[in-house]
């Protein structure tokens, strides 16, 4: 990954988390002053000394509490979210955002059950750490939702492992847990929606209608019938197929129109990046 392909990775990482949280209220469970008391006790829990954590507000994406970080990572400034993506070794970081994007659909699933410090989603990244790069444990917890319970505030408790290797090609896994218990049905969806997600694939017409898209937004179906020579209802049924293919692969909350998909395509660098191939292509 060349540094451009990274800046782009770690913009779409915030413009993903800050989009979903634009709209999220004010925290009520916790509140302000029980989630600061929990945070200051808990430097003195025994479980936490060779641990480091980091406290995030998903709305403007910003770190407000870090713990034990300096103990194991360099820090010349102060520590933002974006030094801590650039710190995911770069073979990784695409598909970390990838698993953390879908994560954060699931807290959408769990919305109504979602509770502080109770469900967790766990995954092993590669972390540049004082001595080189580790295999590091990261598990996200709720820590405060708003009226509705999104989840304003998210703390992340991070474990070393063992030493990385970059000649062993292991692939990231993501799973949840509630009250340290696999949740397995989740996880196991999740897993499902994260194949699909690779494995997004058009037809060579699909293909042609959300290029037409993407250079200009604004065609109406009878437009871009008569620019790729079909009939109209040709290209109403296609957007539908696509529209299904999307929702199967990404999640439906983010799409009621064909023209959300090739939003959410843009923001995923599709059409710079070809990362996926049509069903003729194969």
């Amino acid at each position: 990954m060349n540094p451009f392909t990274l800046t782009t990775a770690v913009a779409k990482a915030f413009y993903l988390m800050t989009k979903r949280a634009k709209k999220f209220g004010e925290p009520v469970n916790w509140t302000n002053e029980e989630t600061q008391k929990f945070l200051e006790q808990l430097p003195q829990n025994p479980l936490m000394l060779n641990r480091f954590a980091l406290a995030v507000n998903n709305k403007t994406g910003t770190i407000f509490y870090q713990y034990n970080v300096e103990k194991f990572i360099e820090m010349h400034k102060k520590f933002t979210l974006e030094a801590y993506f650039r710190l995911i070794h770069l073979d990784y970081l695409e598909e970390y955002i990838k698993w953390g994007n879908m994560a954060y659909h699931y807290n959408i699933v769990m919305q109504g059950t979602l509770a502080p410090m109770q469900q967790s989603y766990r995954i092993t990244i590669p972390l540049k750490m004082l001595g080189g790069y580790w295999w590091v444990l990261q598990e996200s917890y709720p820590l405060q939702m708003d009226a509705d319970n999104n989840m304003v505030v998210h703390i992340n408790i991070y474990t070393i492992l063992s030493r990385f290797n970059p000649k062993q090609k292991i692939p990231l896994v993501g799973d949840f847990w509630v009250n340290d218990h696999l949740e397995y049905e989740l996880t196991q969806d999740l897993h499902k929606k994260i194949a699909l997600q690779r494995s997004f694939i058009l037809t060579k017409e699909q293909s042609r209608i959300i290029n037409a898209l993407n250079e200009n937004s604004d065609l109406t179906n009878a437009e871009i019938a008569e620019k790729l020579d079909k009939k109209k209802n040709t290209i109403d049924i296609q957007n539908k197929q696509i529209l299904a293919r999307a929702r199967d692969a990404f999640g439906s909350q983010y799409f009621t129109t064909i023209k959300d998909v090739v939003t959410f395509l843009q923001e995923m660098n599709y059409f710079q990046e070809h990362f996926y191939k049509s069903e003729d292509e194969w």
